[in-house]
């Protein structure tokens, strides 16, 4: 029975007759001497049940369910002993790409690490490493414009690092690299084309998707008649049949692959006055491509880890190497501002290649933390 069931009683009080204690011959049933003494025995049970209902009385009433119950003292648990906070990898990676990189480029620098962008410049001791304010997602440095750089979380980000400023794009927005350094041409959904102060630039013709910019023009793909073309003020000019995907849109040329499968894939290179100069069959598919700052190059990138030097005159392959396969194939490598060099990330080491030829230079070693690495002027 629970504690909380009892409840009190009442004790009628017994007028209890005085008892001569004397021995007892329990085995006769009769008192001293031999004497009997009726009624002797009935009163000394009546005694003891008296005393024992009293005991149960007095256990009830301190068990009530409203008289406070001893509660057990809680169990101390020691804190956990203090541990020194985690080490980011950019503070680890820093120091390291300081070295590496000084005398690369102009010495500034955009790295993606741990899905945060940072700007490093390797030519001061300090400050350290400048944290880019973007919104929360997976970063991913997108395409660059000169200083300027296209980020991309789950919004588009405008960045601009001389000085740092950030402009987040609306959902209706899309920002496609321009000609000029540091430009870039915002798409909008109503088919307007408008500079970064919202200047209308141009309307996009019914029926066609601009996907670049060409000096005095955009690169288009025009479904209803199965065609790419150059389009601008002074009209439309074909460049290469639907079928084909696009690469890269320079300011003087395009490059686009065509008839990939799984042995390979061919490009071809395009000028601004429509002819082929030139084309090269990749053992691989690019998935990725960036001209240099002063076009003689191209290189090129697929997602198996392929990496391609091409000369854009003639076609050619100056150099073809193979790096740990990667996920991300926005800005896989870079070249630097004056073209001398193309950096390129792999998933644990960074490789630096002379543009002339595609020899590789340098070889650092370093974390699987640095996912993309962009040179700066």
């Amino acid at each position: 029975m629970a504690e909380d069931d009892l409840d009190a009683i009442h004790i009628v009080p017994v007028d209890l007759e005085p008892v001569d204690l004397e021995p007892v011959d329990f085995d006769s049933g009769r008192g001293p001497r031999g004497r009997g003494r009726p009624g002797a025995r009935p009163r000394l049970w009546v005694a003891v049940l008296g005393a024992g209902l009293i005991g149960w009385a007095a256990i009830a009433l301190t068990t009530r369910s409203d008289h406070p119950h001893p509660t057990t003292a809680p169990t101390s648990i020691p804190a956990p002993s203090p541990t020194r906070p985690p080490v980011s990898a950019v503070t680890t990676l820093e120091p390291r790409l300081r070295t590496a990189l000084r005398g690369v480029g102009s010495g500034r620098f955009a790295m993606v690490v741990d899905d945060r962008l940072y700007l490093l410049d390797t030519t001061l001791a300090s400050p350290p490493a400048e944290l880019v304010p973007l919104p929360e997602g997976h970063v991913t440095i997108a395409d660059q414009s000169g200083s300027s750089l296209l980020a991309s979380t789950f919004q588009q980000t405008l960045v601009t690092t001389q000085p740092t400023r950030t402009r987040t794009l609306a959902a209706d927005e899309f920002a496609i690299r321009g000609t000029d350094p540091k430009s870039w041409v915002l798409l909008q959904s109503d088919g307007t084309l408008r500079d970064e102060r919202g200047d209308i630039l141009a309307y996009e013709p019914a029926g066609l998707r601009v996907f670049g910019v060409v000096d005095g023009g955009y690169v288009a793909d025009d479904p209803n008649n199965n065609r790419w073309v150059l389009w601008s003020a002074s009209g439309m000019q074909t460049i290469a049949p639907s079928s084909y995907q696009l690469l890269v849109a320079g300011p003087r040329s395009i490059a686009f692959k065509f008839g990939c499968e799984y042995s390979g894939c061919a490009i071809e290179l395009v000028d601004l006055r429509g002819r082929i100069t030139a084309s090269n069959q990749l053992a691989s598919e690019p998935q990725f491509a960036a001209f240099s700052p002063d076009g003689t190059r191209l290189a090129l990138a697929s997602t198996q880890g392929n990496v391609n030097i091409v000369d854009t005159s003639t076609g050619q392959t100056l150099e073809a190497m193979s790096v740990t396969d990667s996920q991300n194939v926005s800005l896989p490598f870079s070249w630097t501002p004056d073209g001398r060099e193309l950096i390129v990330v792999g998933e644990h080491d960074l490789e630096i290649l002379r543009a002339s030829d595609g020899v590789l230079t340098a070889d650092i070693k370093i974390t699987p933390n640095l996912e993309q690495l962009v040179a700066l002027p």
